[in-house]
């Protein structure tokens, strides 16, 4: 693995061959034992770093159903979400930050309509 990434129970992988995929499987299989983890059907994704089309997705789901036929079911996009983030080559860069904003000015807009001072108010909203 070229790269690899745990928290709490969102993993992920960095790999510059899709060969190395392999290298994954005990390590992730050990973790699953350990912590009673499944795979989440819908978040289980593999994002191909190159350039997408059609026939790159049909090239991965073959080698993943010759290969590692237990992953033959991940969904093979452009793009994935992990810990909120969107990455992949088809992410575009302002996406990842749409929500946190979003929710800085619905915070910052409650404080602000609150009868209470700023500071006593962020403290409040906060816990």
């Amino acid at each position: 693995v070229d790269i690899g990434q745990a928290c709490v129970d969102d993993l992920g992988a960095v790999v510059s061959k899709l060969a190395h995929l392999k290298a994954v499987r005990a390590p992730f299989a050990m973790i699953r034992d350990a912590a009673g983890l499944r795979l989440n059907l819908r978040k289980r994704v593999l994002v191909p770093l190159v350039d997408f089309s059609a026939k790159v997705a049909f090239e991965y789901r073959r080698w993943l159903v010759e290969e590692l036929p237990e992953w033959s079911e991940f969904l093979i996009q452009p793009q994935a979400k992990y810990l909120g983030f969107m990455l992949g080559p088809a992410a575009h860069k302002l996406s990842n930050h749409k929500k946190p904003f979003l929710k800085l000015e619905t915070r910052a807009t409650a404080i602000r309509r609150s009868p209470v001072a700023p500071a006593p108010a962020f403290v409040a909203y906060n816990r």
